[in-house]
């Protein structure tokens, strides 16, 4: 019997089974859809910094930060883009922000760097500080005292768990088709870029760790992702339930892996109904 579930699979398996792109062939028009929807938002809105707020000295530590109309500090929603780890920008996701500033909720979508430019560990280093950077500048930013929302999407579902690690001024993650379990793409392509060996894949994987603090998780999977998608949800919130206040697991009926996000950020979306709710509470 293997020792883990992933050594059930052979090396072309799993990466069949992490492929996100090449199981979504229209993923180029998607991309492309993000970007375009993205632009409109910003323009009509003329609310994020160009070329964003600096939490750090590397090119790609920026932060765009959009407010809901209004004065009133607000609170925080912090979103982690995907990539695995290696591509994307936060200028693609903008979109993410329309229906919770029309919740009256802010929200940062973060910028961090990419490997194999640094190391996933260092990148890790940059969620915290960005957190952090954000903490220390609520009056600045409009931003209320209330703990933040963390959400982020595949790879950056992997950075919101790995900010539930250490303390932080957080009080509800919400991972989106997140990998949450490293040691499945130490034998695949993606690994080549992210140089992990066994070691470094289960130090840098949150299902081995747990929740610094009390918290709420919510984490969603698209319906029609690859089995592996949804065992890494399973077994996150799984492990992490006993320490957490909330734990979920939330598959998305007729979403791929990309299309997730558009019905999950959606103006009547389960995570935006999850994050007005969460403001009430």
């Amino acid at each position: 019997m293997p020792g883990h579930p992933h050594e059930a699979y052979t090396p072309a398996e799993l990466q069949a089974q992490y492929s996100a792109r090449a199981a979504v062939p229209e993923h180029p028009e998607i991309f492309e859809r993000w970007r375009r929807d993205s632009a409109a938002f910003r323009d009509q809105e003329a609310r994020a910094p160009s070329p964003g707020l600096i939490y750090g000295e590397r090119t790609r530590q920026r932060i765009d930060l959009f407010h809901p109309d209004g004065t009133t500090p607000a609170p925080l929603h912090v979103f982690f883009h995907g990539g695995y780890w290696q591509s994307m920008a936060p200028s693609d996701f903008s979109f993410v922000a329309r229906a919770l500033n029309a919740r009256g909720i802010a929200v940062a979508v973060v910028g961090y760097s990419l490997c194999p430019e640094v190391t996933l560990a260092t990148i890790v280093d940059e969620a915290h500080a960005a957190i952090a950077w954000l903490d220390r500048q609520r009056r600045d930013l409009g931003v209320d005292d209330r703990a933040f929302q963390v959400s982020g999407h595949s790879a950056g579902g992997h950075l919101a768990a790995m900010l539930a690690t250490t303390p932080a001024p957080i009080d509800w993650i919400a991972p989106i088709s997140g990998v949450f379990d490293l040691q499945p793409l130490v034998p695949t392509a993606i690994n080549d870029a992210l140089g992990l060996d066994g070691a470094a894949a289960c130090a840098l994987s949150p299902v081995h760790a747990e929740p610094a603090f009390p918290l709420a998780i919510d984490a969603w999977v698209g319906g029609e992702e690859s089995a592996e998608f949804h065992r890494q949800s399973v077994a996150f919130v799984e492990a992490w339930r006993d320490r957490a206040r909330a734990a979920h697991v939330h598959a998305v009926t007729g979403c791929n892996h990309f299309t997730v996000l558009d019905v999950l950020f959606a103006a009547d979306g389960p995570l935006v109904e999850h994050a007005a709710r969460r403001v009430d509470m």
